[in-house]
């Protein structure tokens, strides 16, 4: 994946407000100050082709600190102090940033042909992936552990975090979240394959152990349960129903078994035929914003359901503070509960401001003219020169993420073709398809397609991954030799009578090359 990232510039916008906040009687953990200047953390050398770790293991801070911005908040009143809007010490995450401890403040502008969400920008779910993508790890659950047989998984909360709205978030968001909604047939007739046992078929069964705990079990071993990244996304709320963690307090409004008595107003308010429909209509994080029309308590209550202006709160870094068809704002959330390991709350920047443009080729120009901060979904491999012809000028750095998947571009012969009887025959034998593979020219491929910035290879699992085969497969039967491709097509009866590179057998005419008889195309993944 290809990112660029500008060097300098920000759009000066005023510091998020948050509304007034009640004090509560959260034990304190630490004293509150601002930190404008870059600290001491700095992340160890990252190796060639290998990731940043992201699970910190070294000391914990014992001191935090916050934002300018959330310091003058705490000043106005506007937002609790920072020893009662963090965790418990023990329970606050610890990041390890990419390179080293940032500098706090600044707008992050993307322009791009679509807007993000706040899922996209800011470790808003239960549990995240790491740099590789291939565990799952951490985030808004402190510990996720599971059964050597794969039967039971365990997780727990952060005691003390609380909701971007100040409100406590507590094991009944949880509770909520998977008793009256995942587990709700009304809302969720049938659960995705990760939540059932593979053998049963049987739903997941959930146990509340205590206020910070609480299991997942199966009938049988389930172990994609702890490896699939769909879980990365039911771990969290942006797809509630189907999710794990629910802002309950604002939620359960909108549930017919919290408040029956107004959901007939509800549905006539929203134009909905039943409290299903209604439910799934207030659920988008896309379309409400997280900020709230009237005061949030800070102290848990059992009884509590806002019922101001619709609003849905978070957990992650930022929050969507305004959105249009064309611009969305992203402002800090001051109850983030995750610190760096000098213990500045996170995240340093003051909020994010996305534009929506109409193309792919303004998006990149924009971004080359120094009218964006960042951008990746718009990157094409094959105007990779025209960006690294610019970087001077437009004041950015173009940078390469490496992905372990086995191959980031490929094309496979479809083997289930039965349209032709004597191609599909051709398609499932081993020898044709390693001639197709000799007959490629991958090099000029990665020149033309990904200029130059791939690794030709097979699709075979990553180096860094416990999936790989061995060196041998990587580069198995994929070097680039023609007179060899026909050497195996004469061997199966096709021969090149007129050197046109185009073998022809009984009944059938197949290329060699990367294009095979009746529209077939095969191709081999280049890593990039």
């Amino acid at each position: 994946m290809l990112g660029i990232a500008c060097n300098s510039g920000s759009d000066p916008t005023p510091a998020p407000t948050s509304p007034p906040a009640t004090q509560p009687t959260a034990a304190p953990t630490a004293a509150p100050t601002a930190v404008p200047t870059r600290t001491s953390f700095v992340a160890p050398p990252l190796q060639p082709g290998g990731y940043p770790e992201w699970v910190y293991s070294g000391p914990r801070p014992t001191t935090f600190k916050e934002s300018p911005a959330s310091a003058a908040l705490v000043a106005q009143g506007r937002i609790l102090p920072l020893n009662q809007r963090l965790p418990v010490a023990d329970d606050i995450l610890v990041m390890v940033p990419f390179d080293e401890a940032g500098v706090y403040g600044g707008i992050l502008r993307v322009t791009s042909t679509g807007l993000d969400e706040p899922d996209g920008v800011g470790l808003g779910f239960g549990l995240g992936m790491d740099a590789a993508g291939l565990r799952l790890i951490s985030n808004i659950f402190k510990e996720f552990t599971g059964s050597s047989d794969g039967r039971v998984f365990t997780f727990k909360i952060r005691k003390g975090s609380r909701w971007s709205d100040g409100y406590p978030f507590t094991m009944e968001d949880v509770r909520f979240a998977l008793e009256d909604l995942v587990l709700n047939k009304e809302l969720m007739p049938g659960l995705p394959a990760v939540l059932t046992s593979p053998i049963s078929g049987n739903d997941m069964k959930v146990t509340f152990v205590d206020d910070v705990t609480f299991t997942v079990t199966f009938d049988d071993p389930n172990f994609s349960f702890a490896e699939s990244s769909a879980m990365n996304i039911f771990s969290g709320m942006h797809g509630c129903p189907r999710c794990f963690i629910s802002p309950s307090h604002v939620q359960k409004r909108y549930h017919i078994k919290y408040n029956a008595t107004e959901i007939p107003a509800l549905l006539t308010q929203y134009n909905q035929p039943d409290w299903v429909r209604l439910f799934t209509t207030i659920r988008s994080y896309s379309r409400y914003t997280s900020t709230p029309s009237t005061a949030i308590p800070t102290t848990f209550d059992a009884n509590y359901i806002y019922k101001g202006e619709h609003f849905l709160p978070w957990m992650g870094g930022f929050i969507m503070t305004s959105v249009s068809d064309n611009e969305v704002k992203f402002d800090r959330n001051h109850y983030f509960f995750g610190v760096d390991p000098d213990g500045n709350q996170l995240p340093y920047m003051d909020g994010i401001h996305g534009f929506k443009v109409e193309s792919q080729a303004v998006s990149a120009f924009r971004m080359m003219n120094a009218e964006s901060d960042y951008l990746k979904n718009d990157l094409l491999l094959n105007e990779m020169p025209l960006y690294l012809q610019n970087m001077e000028k437009g004041d950015y750095s173009v940078l390469k993420h490496d992905s372990p998947d086995g191959a980031d571009s490929t094309l496979t012969v479809n083997q289930e073709f039965v349209q032709d009887p004597e191609i599909g025959a051709l398609l499932r034998t081993k020898d044709f398809r390693i001639a197709l593979s000799l007959a490629w020219d991958r090099n000029s491929t990665n020149e033309t397609a990904a200029s130059g910035l791939g690794v030709p290879r097979n699709m075979v699992p990553h180096e860094s991954t416990p999936y790989f085969p061995g060196a041998q497969y990587t580069t198995l039967d994929i070097e680039y030799d023609l007179n060899k491709a026909k050497q195996i097509m004469a061997n199966l009866g096709y021969t090149d009578k007129d050197g046109d590179g185009v073998s022809v057998g009984v009944g059938v005419t197949v290329g060699v090359g990367v294009s095979v008889g009746v529209g077939v195309r095969v191709a081999v993944g280049v890593s990039v």
